[in-house]
């Protein structure tokens, strides 16, 4: 039964993420999901990574790219709380909490 509910859950992540793709590509891809879940992948990728990045790469970054799919960060106060947040929650993970 846990299994049972533990891929059910999964689904129903998997589909929400599916529903977010595709309200995104709808507004800013011309409906092209495939471009857009691509572009998610790459973003998610920088995002993922974000804290190897030196401060150097972090300036260069918020002045030369512009994020297509996670649109928001272009704004510099929400990409900075954004990379706040993912340094913090790094942090938190290497001490074990």
């Amino acid at each position: 039964m846990k299994d049972v509910i533990e891929s059910l859950s999964n689904l129903s992540k998997q589909l929400e993420e599916t529903l977010e793709i595709t309200k995104r590509a709808n507004k800013n891809f011309g409906g092209d999901y495939f471009r857009a879940e691509l572009i998610k992948k790459i973003e998610d990728g920088i995002l993922d990574n974000i804290h190897n990045a030196t401060s150097d790469q972090l300036i260069r970054m918020g002045r030369n790219y512009r994020f297509m799919y996670y649109y928001e960060y272009n704004d510099s106060d929400v990409f900075l709380s954004e990379i706040n947040r993912r340094l913090r929650d790094k942090k938190l993970e290497d001490l074990g909490l």
